[in-house]
């Protein structure tokens, strides 16, 4: 047997073993009663509702239709968050808060003060739970212990870390992981959940987003995923339904993100590299994949002798390096769709001209950006001139001042030819106020020529979902919250790139996303349940559906607590099923004095 067969193998086995020890640990019985109710949580990474609504109407997903669709709420534009990519969408959606807010703004994101970095795409996914700031909530912990599970679940219920990533960065696993992922839900629904039934379960399937970025996003091996998606939901109502309490189950598809097709790339960290910039890079596949086993400037990646595979994402893997180059820009790339830099200031020069990690540690803005220094032997360059000329760059974003809890934040927004300015007022997410407005040239995100959004334009401050309102249906909805929020963290780029059109920063990806494209913010989101009627839910956001889910489950818990709010159609469904539950009483009470 081939040692690789050999390695599969075990890892397969391995694999078996530790979600039937899951299953048996995190899963126990709970006690039920009249107000009791239970929630499935179904996560179908790059699900793009056209797709899902295709397969319905071809009446390939018979059990998604009947239990979920046929008698349930759609999202209409039901938005996802920028930058719109997996790891920070998932955790909005476990959370309830936007990434600027649960401070896991990227896959990678760098440190200035230790001068470190994370990599979820690989080992260091172990360190997310501590990550996540210390406000930060999951929704299960809203539950007591033994009443929710989940798999593969960032910020899950149990260890909070993601074995479906971990297991699509190692190599060769990767191959076989979608396989034995389906498997490992096809186990869950056939065995019965466990020995009890918990109040919360959530699930993730990364099958679509596998299969879209090497295929065309209707294609039949996309579909065929789904197809096994539809098996394992219909699996999973008939544990449900064997303890009679599918009626009190609230069964929830929604999807991260979704995604826009790509025809070109560009290598945005290799044009930085020409213009003079010395570069760390903190992912992968980008102009010339870094291996941290590579000391010089100039020496070429070369393979790992105990890792013979994908030399490009050795870096990714580990997150530590021993280089002990002078950098001026820690580089990074989401999904093809954006790119996150991290500049030091003043290019990482003291007054002397010696280059200091500890200048790292000082903020930069805007101004910073103009005139930038590369060291004594390249002088200065304009990087905002720099980037705005870069083929494949849509816009960017940058922070005009420093962000302080509670102040006024000023976010611009530069494409080729204009600029703009969003500004935010407030003290929560709740009662945030924007004011956009254009400083130079075209307006970048297109609002001035649109109808609902240029009557918005006229210097006064209006509030986040008069905005989201007057952005749906445009090419970059709900700009003025998105682009602001994801700048609460320091963690933050210096600058947040979005991809033109159908350009792509990954030569690997047919379908991109983590920009703010239409296409690749509107994700799924279906719902069905006790008090919900069939319908459409207008102007919701991933942000809602934590504490939507929580109201719905009758759960305590401060509004504060949340970036997102209680979604007005399952506020209705909850007092339908309070009248309901109230007149069922009646009937009952009735019913026994006439027996009397």
């Amino acid at each position: 047997m081939k040692p690789q067969t050999v390695l599969k193998t075990v890892l397969l086995i391995l694999t078996v073993f530790s979600i039937l020890t899951s299953i048996a640990f995190t899963v126990h019985s709970a006690e039920s009663s009249d107000d009791d109710y239970y929630a499935i949580v179904y996560i179908v990474d790059a699900l793009r509702p056209d797709l899902f609504r295709q397969m319905i109407d071809d009446g390939r997903l018979p059990n998604l239709k009947k239990y979920l669709f046929d008698n349930g709420l759609m999202g209409e534009d039901f938005l996802s968050v920028f930058p719109s990519i997996t790891l920070p969408a998932m955790t909005t959606l476990m959370t309830g808060k936007y990434p600027g807010s649960h401070n896991i703004p990227a896959f990678q994101w760098f440190d200035r003060e230790t001068f470190s970095y994370r990599c979820y795409i690989g080992a260091e996914i172990v360190h997310f739970d501590k990550d996540l700031s210390k406000n930060t909530k999951r929704i299960f912990d809203y539950f007591p212990a033994g009443e929710t599970a989940s798999f593969g679940i960032i910020a899950g219920a149990t260890t909070g870390t993601d074995d479906s990533l971990m297991f699509t960065s190692i190599n060769p696993l990767h191959k076989i992981a979608p396989f034995t992922h389906l498997m490992m839900k096809d186990l869950l629904a056939k065995i019965g959940i466990g020995k009890g039934v918990p109040r919360l379960m959530a699930l993730y399937e990364w099958g679509v987003i596998l299969r879209s970025y090497q295929n065309e996003m209707y294609s039949e091996k996309v579909k065929d995923v789904m197809s096994t998606v539809d098996k394992h939901f219909g699996g999973l109502i008939k544990a449900y339904e064997r303890r009679g309490i599918l009626d009190k189950t609230y069964l929830v598809l929604v999807s991260d993100h979704g995604l826009h097709r790509v025809d070109k790339n560009f290598y945005l960290d290799t044009s930085l590299k020409e213009a003079g910039f010395s570069k760390r890079l903190i992912s992968y596949n980008l102009g010339e994949p870094y291996v941290p086993f590579t000391q010089e400037a100039d020496e070429k990646p070369s393979r790992a002798p105990f890792l013979p595979f994908y030399e490009d994402r050795v870096d990714s893997l580990f997150g530590v390096s021993i280089d002990k180059r002078e950098y001026h820009l820690v580089f990074g790339s989401n999904a093809g769709g954006a790119a996150i830099l991290y500049l030091a200031k003043n290019g990482g020069y003291k007054d002397n001209d010696t280059w200091s990690r500890d200048v790292w540690k000082e903020p930069v803005v805007y101004d910073d950006l103009t005139r930038y220094y590369l060291g004594p032997e390249k002088g200065y360059v304009d990087v905002i001139d720099l980037l705005r000329n870069c083929e494949g760059v849509d816009f960017f974003i940058v922070r005009d001042n420093l962000f302080v809890y509670g102040e006024e934040l000023r976010v611009r927004v530069i494409s080729k030819n204009g600029q703009a300015m969003i500004t935010r007022q407030g003290s929560h997410s709740h009662n945030y106020i924007f004011k956009y407005e254009v400083l130079e040239g075209s307006d970048p995100l297109g609002y001035a020529l649109t109808e609902s959004t240029g009557k918005l334009m006229d210097g006064q401050f209006y509030h986040a979902d008069r905005w989201l309102s007057a952005s749906k249906g445009c090419m970059y909805p709900d700009a003025c919250s998105q682009l602001t929020q994801v700048f609460q963290t320091e963690r933050s780029g210096t600058v947040i790139v979005s991809c033109a059109g159908s350009w792509s920063v990954n030569s690997r990806v047919v379908n991109k996303h983590g920009g703010l494209l239409a296409d690749e913010m509107i994700s799924t989101f279906c719902i069905s349940g006790p008090g919900i009627n069939r319908g459409i839910i207008t102007g919701g956001r991933s942000v809602d559906m934590a504490p939507s889910l929580l109201y719905l489950l009758n759960k305590q818990f401060d509004p504060e607590d949340f970036d997102g709010k209680v979604i007005s159609e399952l506020r209705q469904a909850v007092e339908r099923r309070s009248v309901k539950s109230s007149d069922s009483s009646s009937a009952l009470i009735e019913d026994q004095k006439s027996q009397r």
